[in-house]
């Protein structure tokens, strides 16, 4: 199935001030934010099937864990996917 085009989101506050006091450059470069693309599974890859139409659904994103009390599991991912054919969504968090 074709992937689509990978775009990587970057972290900011409303003034680019720092996020606690990591510097955002580095913490953009660590996180793993991103629309479309493959997904960086952390644990072995899945691509779940769509429960309406049973096929393979599209990445759609991922979300990063964020320090302090909004951390996934210990530092877990939440993967989002998408049907194309039905719109029907299904998410998932892996973590280390």
């Amino acid at each position: 199935m074709k992937n689509l085009p990978e775009i990587r989101l970057r972290e900011t506050t409303q003034n680019n001030e720092e996020i606690n006091n990591v510097n955002l450059k580095t913490l953009n470069k660590i996180r793993k934010h991103k629309i479309g693309g493959v997904p960086d599974f952390i644990q072995s890859s899945f691509f779940p099937k769509c429960p309406k139409c049973n096929e393979e659904m599209l990445s759609y994103g991922q979300l990063d864990s964020v320090d302090g009390e909004m951390i996934l599991g210990d530092d877990g991912m939440i993967y989002v996917f998408v049907c194309k054919h039905c719109l029907k969504t299904k998410s998932f968090c892996q973590y280390h």
